[in-house]
Order: structure tokens, then C-alpha cells, then sequence
């Protein structure tokens, strides 16, 4: 397996000799199994291990058990611990999504801090798969079913070449102790469902799955690169400023995908893509988390959203309009019962005193409105 190993390192330029990689390390088989090939080729290795908090005493125990073989191999070992379920729960994120949010943030706190060129991570052939299906599944497109990369900017992957059994057989020939994850059996989690209940069916109609998808995968990446040309070629001609035309882009049966790639920039989502792609009339008006998108004339116009300040204030005077609000004032000569234009509201100029002041909502605001006894509250007015 060494001879596989420096071969894929050499194969794919993972690393220079003179180089430090960070080893994310769990001491699990994966992780054991790599630490022991990176040593054989005399690289330098620099381990992190993330105690998640998830299994109890269990993961308590992993963090003494690497702490423990660090120290007998004479290695720096970096160890860190999170609140992931706390984590998780106030960020609206599944248990996965935030225990790789919060490792990868780490790592590359590490890599900063003293300077290591690598992270490494023990990814093997089966996880590849894994991610294949569950991207599939998901609906994630073309660029989702491109695999995991050997190696992707500060990362490496030199594990990718071998599967599991023959990772677990590599540890049992070179008598290597790695522990073991109980959370590993839990269903619960999406790439352990595959792992368990789909995996190994697929497997009885291929014994040859991971070689078959592998194959998959460099077909849909080679294909991607072609298609990433043709998107980012159809974006270009079709944009103007910060919009869009569908018209240009109906004229291309890759113009729906152009018009997400454009979108999804702005946090805009499949569905919202295709519901203005569809749309007829105009004015129609989406808004992501930050960007509002309107269509007008076949061209689909995105702008940021305006995040006021809740400390700013803005001063109206007559006869001026108000940027960047579309705010204009003036004093009229009225009698009650006329017809207002749209958008525009009357206030009693004698009670006033120029200039305004323009600021956002504070709890406890109200008004007095006209024809109505008493106050009312300028949230229920906006509810």
C-alpha cells in the first residue's frame, strides 16, 4: 500500500517533502492509517483533533487515546473542543453541517496561526462514493457529482486511492490500534444511512461500486469543464450592469442553468430562479437574504438589499428629495377628502418642525392616525 500511496502523493502533487501537514486526526482506522504512510515517507506531521462533545464519555475518551499517541511518537498534537449541539441548534444546522462548519473554521485557524502548508485529511474511496450519492439524491446538479478532489487549495487528500476494507486490512497487517465510532451505526445521520442500508445493495448489482462511480465522477468533471465555458460565456453575453436578460438566455437550452449560476451569487435558490424564469408579468419581485431581485422587460434586475443603520438618522427638509429613500416633502394647501396619489401621505404641517428626522422603528413608537381616538402603535400599524 506504500508503493499505491507515493505514487497517488506524486501522481497528484500533494506535498513537498520540506512541507508540514496538519493532520486532521480523530484516531479513527482512516485517520490512523494515513498518519502511519505519511510517516513512512518521512513527511513532516502535525496532528488536530476535534473533540465534538457528541458521545459522551466516549469522546472524551478519543481525545485522551490521541493525546496519548502523540506523545509516544513525539508529535504536536493541537486539540480543541465544541459545543456542537448548542452550535448547531442556534445556527439552524443539522449536527453534520456544524461539526464540519466548526473543523474546517479551526484548521484554517491552525494553518494561519503557525504556518503549515497542508491540511490533510483522511478521505478514502468509499467516503467518495458516499458524497457522489448523496449529492445525487439531493439534486445538486452537475457540480455536486464531481467528486472530492485529491487536492483543492490548502487541502489534500492522499487516502482517496484505497477503500475501506483495505484500509482496515492495512492496520491490522502493520498491527495499528484505532478506535472506534459508536455514532457510526446511527442511521440518523444521512451518510450513514447510505453507508448501511443503500451502499450495500447497490453493491450487489456492482461488487465494483467505488471503481464505477469513480469513473462516473471524472466523466461529469471532464464534462463540467466544458459546460462551466458554455455558462460563464451565456452570462456574459446576456448581462448588462447588475441584470440579466432571459430573453438572451431562452435562446439556449443552457440558459435556465446560466440564469442560476447568475442568481445563485446573490443567495437565490432554485425554485426562485425558476418561478422568474416562468413569470409573465412584470414587477415580479423576489428577495434572498440580502439581494432583491425584480423582473421588468425581460431582464431580471438584482439590487443589495438597504440595511439601515438603527442609530442613523436622516434629516427631510422641504423641497429636497431624500437619498437614497425614495422620500420627497413638500408643503401643500389642501382641504380634507382629497384624493391622494399613490404612496403619498398627509400630515398636519403646523405640528411639525423642519427639518424631519428619518429613523428606523424603536419598540414603543406610536401615532395619533386621523378620525381615530387615541394612539396606536407603529408595529401594529406595520403588522
Amino acid at each position: 500500500m506504500i508503493k499505491e500511496f507515493k505514487s497517488f502523493v506524486n501522481s497528484h502533487q500533494l506535498f513537498e517533502i520540506e512541507d508540514t501537514i496538519l493532520l486532521a486526526f480523530s484516531g479513527g482506522a482512516d485517520s490512523v492509517c494515513l498518519l502511519d504512510l505519511l510517516l513512512k515517507t518521512r513527511a513532516k506531521v502535525v496532528l488536530a483533533h476535534v473533540n465534538f462533545q457528541l458521545r459522551g464519555e466516549e469522546s472524551h475518551s478519543d481525545e485522551i487515546w490521541v493525546k496519548t499517541l502523540s506523545e509516544k511518537k513525539g508529535l504536536t498534537c493541537h486539540v480543541t473542543r465544541f459545543e456542537t449541539k448548542s452550535y448547531a441548534k442556534g445556527n439552524g444546522l443539522s449536527i453534520e453541517e456544524a461539526a464540519r462548519n466548526l473543523r474546517y473554521d479551526w484548521f484554517g485557524t491552525l494553518l494561519k496561526q503557525f504556518g503549515y502548508q497542508h491540511l490533510a485529511t483522511a478521505h478514502q474511496a468509499d467516503d467518495q462514493t458516499e458524497t457522489f450519492l448523496l449529492n445525487l439524491v439531493k439534486g445538486r446538479g452537475i457540480s455536486g457529482q464531481t467528486g472530492i478532489l485529491p487536492k483543492r487549495d490548502w487541502i489534500i487528500r492522499p487516502l482517496l486511492f484505497a477503500s475501506k476494507p483495505r484500509i482496515i486490512e492495512y492496520c491490522q497487517e502493520n498491527q495499528l490500534d484505532f478506535r472506534i465510532d459508536s455514532s457510526n451505526l446511527d442511521t440518523g445521520y444521512q451518510r450513514n444511512f447510505l453507508r448501511l442500508n443503500v451502499i450495500p445493495l447497490l453493491q450487489e448489482l456492482n461488487p465494483s461500486l467505488n471503481s464505477a462511480i469513480e469513473k462516473e465522477i471524472e466523466y461529469r468533471r471532464q464534462a463540467s469543464f466544458l459546460l462551466e465555458d458554455k455558462i460563464k460565456a451565456l452570462i456574459e453575453e446576456a448581462t448588462i450592469g447588475d441584470s440579466i436578460s432571459l430573453v438572451s438566455l431562452k435562446s439556449s437550452p443552457q440558459g435556465l442553468l446560466a440564469f442560476y449560476r447568475f442568481m445563485e451569487r446573490f443567495d437565490f435558490n432554485y425554485t426562485q430562479c425558476l418561478a422568474l424564469w416562468k413569470a409573465k408579468q412584470n414587477g415580479k419581485r423576489l428577495i434572498s437574504s440580502a439581494f432583491t431581485a425584480v423582473l421588468h422587460q425581460g431582464f431580471v434586475a438584482v439590487k443589495r438589499n438597504y440595511q439601515p443603520d438603527s442609530e442613523q438618522e436622516h434629516l427631510i427638509h422641504i423641497g429636497k428629495n431624500l437619498e437614497p429613500f425614495p422620500i420627497h416633502c413638500e408643503i401643500v394647501e389642501t382641504s380634507a377628502g382629497i384624493k391622494l396619489p399613490g404612496k403619498a401621505f398627509f400630515f398636519d404641517a403646523s405640528l411639525l418642525q423642519f427639518p424631519l428626522r428619518l429613523r428606523t422603528w424603536r419598540k414603543g413608537d406610536y401615532f395619533f392616525p386621523s378620525g381615530m381616538k387615541g394612539k396606536k402603535k407603529v408595529s401594529d400599524f406595520f403588522i
